[in-house]
């Protein structure tokens, strides 16, 4: 909505791109055409490191109530000096040494084990509540 580029013009400035949304598939083709993906009260962020981008959660409260997401793909957001600075520094960092960067954070949200897929630890899961109630 207009509301919502303003909101967000009046913390970024004009030097933000606002991309609308197109069809259902259209925020993964931003992702592609973005050096960084910023994420504010959504799952974006770890759909857009999946994917080989640089990603930060914007977090406005120092709280894990919504997202718990590790303090290396999370950015709590005091002032515009400061963020800018933290962009400038993460724009700047070579894919490889954001790699590293969270390369733990990485494995942690998004480690799947072909030999044990989630499917198949859900299913046992429902199986053992299910078990226990007969």
């Amino acid at each position: 909505t207009d509301y919502e580029k303003k909101y967000y013009k009046s913390f970024f400035g004009e030097n933000i791109e606002l991309i609308e949304r197109r069809h259902s598939l259209s925020t993964y083709e931003t992702i592609g055409m973005s050096n960084i993906s910023i994420s504010f009260m959504s799952t974006l962020v770890l759909e857009a490191i999946a994917l080989g981008n640089k990603g930060i959660s914007i977090h406005c409260e120092d709280t894990d109530f919504y997202f718990d997401y590790p303090n290396e793909i999370k950015y709590l957001y005091k002032d515009y000096a400061l963020f800018n600075k933290y962009m400038n520094d993460l724009l700047e960092m070579t894919d490889l040494e954001y790699v590293n960067k969270i390369k733990i954070v990485k494995e942690y949200v998004m480690n799947n084990d072909s030999k044990n897929p989630p499917h198949r630890i859900i299913r046992k899961h429902i199986e053992n509540i299910i078990g226990k109630r007969k």
